[in-house]
Formats: structure tokens, sequence, C-alpha cells
């Protein structure tokens, strides 16, 4: 945080706030002093609306659309900056003037860092497929294999600048195309192993964003905006299950691992070079460089664990057949992800038709 204000454009230094900024980009440096620690909740409820359209030999097409309820709250933050007396630290009275003005401050830049609700629907995915099943086997009771690709439309809100820790209810204003393979073998007429390999490339977009001003600033807080063109990262899953189909009577369990990574999204600023607009407060002339040491930008990963179990109430001869179902997802690990973890239900009805 020592470095907040640094390379910021048009400091006016009658205005207290720019003072301050500048003062402490001044103090000698330590990587102790100027620390922040922020804190708070982080909740989403996921469902989804999906529609599937088969066709002759395999082919198929399918509609999925999010909805999603995300909620950020009881944000709070601490000074854990060192409290050595042999180099400059949190007792220091510029870094208590900005500390005690920290909301203020941010208000000035247009921030804020307060919690917020958000909902609405994620981005639309238009999918294409065809699917392969096999049963003319001795020793397994099917193979199956599905590949899908189709297209990701950005329906879902973006991001705003000037909210600190806004979350995109989906992929902030990015297309993409999704591609993917399943692969499923049966056997004893119960067990089921499966694979999914999936990629998302997407394509390039331009849009406003906030970007560091300085090569050591660190975290969520960013005071300057600027427009970028982005190249985001490819994100990779590979996912592997067990399940045990209907091993007492109507009941499923199922068992599985999920591995995700994203690789880094690439910025380039457009305003790099001295055309700036004389009253704007935020606008900085970014150097790609600097903006690609943001954590915020680089590879993220995700180690997930599956669990669910499911009842089908269906019996033999009827036309309507409900099911239930709880799940549970815990995150083993991971980098630069949240670590939540998710459970839910389903609640599911098949109707049988006989034309």
């Amino acid at each position: 945080m020592q470095l907040l204000g640094a390379g910021l454009p048009n400091k006016d230094l009658s205005d207290p706030y720019d003072i301050t900024l500048t003062q402490l980009a001044l103090l000698p440096r330590s990587c102790d002093f100027g620390c922040y620690l922020f804190d708070g909740r982080f909740s989403i409820v996921d469902g989804a609306m999906t529609w599937t359209h088969n066709y002759s030999h395999g082919f198929f097409s399918q509609v999925h659309l999010p909805l999603r309820w995300i909620r950020i709250s009881d944000v709070s933050f601490c000074d854990v900056s060192s409290t050595d007396s042999c180099c400059v630290n949190q007792a220091n009275p510029i870094w208590q003037t900005f500390i005690n003005n920290l909301c203020p401050l941010l208000k000035h830049y247009n921030r804020t860092i307060a919690g917020y609700d958000k909902k609405g629907v994620g981005d639309l995915v238009l999918i294409a497929g065809w699917g392969f099943n096999y049963e003319e086997t001795e020793e397994l009771d099917f193979i199956d294999l599905s590949l899908r690709m189709g297209v990701l439309v950005p329906t879902s809100a973006r991001t705003k600048p000037e909210r600190v820790f806004d979350i995109p209810l989906g992929y902030n204003g990015q297309w993409g195309i999704p591609m993917s393979v399943s692969f499923a073998v049966g056997a004893y007429d119960w067990l089921t192993i499966g694979t999914f390999l999936g990629v998302l490339p997407f394509a390039h977009i331009t849009r406003t964003l906030s970007m560091k001003t300085d090569a050591c600033q660190n975290g969520f807080i960013k005071l300057a905006t600027g427009r970028a063109r982005i190249n985001p990262g490819t994100i990779w899953q590979a996912s592997a299950y067990l399940k045990a189909d209907h091993i007492i009577k109507g009941f499923s369990a199922l068992f599985g691992y999920t591995f995700v990574n994203k690789n880094c999204d690439q910025i380039t600023p457009c305003n790099n070079h001295l055309n700036l607009d004389p009253c704007s407060r935020t606008n900085a002339v970014f150097s790609t460089c600097v903006v690609g040491t943001d954590p915020q930008f680089q590879r993220w990963n995700m180690h997930t664990f599956h669990f669910m179990m499911e009842y089908d109430f269906t019996k033999p001869h009827h036309l309507v057949g409900p099911r239930v179902g709880v799940f549970f997802q815990r995150q083993l690990g991971g980098k630069r992800v949240f670590a939540t973890n998710l459970f839910g239900g389903n609640i599911g009805l098949d109707v049988s038709c006989v034309f």
C-alpha cells in the first residue's frame, strides 16, 4: 500500500489525499511496512437452465444458461505492518494519516471496498455435439464417447472498476469456444468409470479496468483506470469419476476429482503514451511490463473432490420417475482461487414418452 499513489497522473499537491499518497511513497522502503490484511465473506448460489435436443445418428444440441447470486459481505481490514522500531513502522504519522482516511481516500479516487449483492444470468453456452454408445461387448456393459463444441456468449454483467472486490457473474464480457470430450465405460451392471477433458479458449477483448502504475503495488486496490487489450488465458479441465449406479435399489453414489487450470492473461494497455485527459484523476500512462506483474492476471489452478448421492424412485414400466440427490465439492488445494467448498442438491423428474 505504500506505493499505491506511485505513477498516478495530475496530482494536486494542495489536495490532502494526494499529499498523503506522495509523502507515503517517499518514506524509506521496508518489506514489512505498508501492509494491509483484508478479510470478509464470499458466498455464491448457483443454478442453471439446460435444454438438450437429440437428433439422429448421435448428434445433439444443448443450450445452457447459468443463474447466479454472488455476495461479498463483512469486509474488514487491519494494519499488519511491522512494529519494529529499527525501521519505519506502523506508528509512522504519515502511515497513520493514510490508514485513518483510507475509505474517504478511496472514494476520492472513485473506489469502494464495501460489500455488495449481485444477481443475474451467467454466460450463455450454445453446444453442438455427437455421442456414441456401444453395448455389443462381452466383458463390459457399455462404452460411451461424447464430443462437444460450441460458443460461449457473454450475457453476464461485467465488473466495475470502482468496486474493488467486484466478481463477474461469468467471464467478464469475453467470448469463448468451449470444447470437450468425455469417455465412460460400464461394468457389472452397476459400475461406471468416466473421464472428462475440456478446454475453453477466449477471444481477445478491449475493456476498461484498473491497472497497476508501479511494479511494487500489490493487492486488489488500484487507483488508476484505463483501457487495455486483453488476451485471456485458456482454461483447461480434467476430471475422473467412479459411479456406483443403483447399488441398493434406487440408491447411487459418485466420487470424482477435477483439476482446473487457467493460463495467465496478457494485458496490453491502450493508453501507453502521453495522450491523457487533463481533467482525469485516474487515467495514467501504463507500462505493459508493470501491468503484467499483477497477480490478478496471472495463472490460477484448483483441485476439487466431488461426492454425490442420489435416489431414483422410478418403478419398472412407470412413465414418470422422480429422483432426488445431494452433492458436496471440497476444494483440496489451489492457487489464486477462493477457498470455498460447495454443497447443494437436485430434484429431477424423468418422463418417458412413447410415440
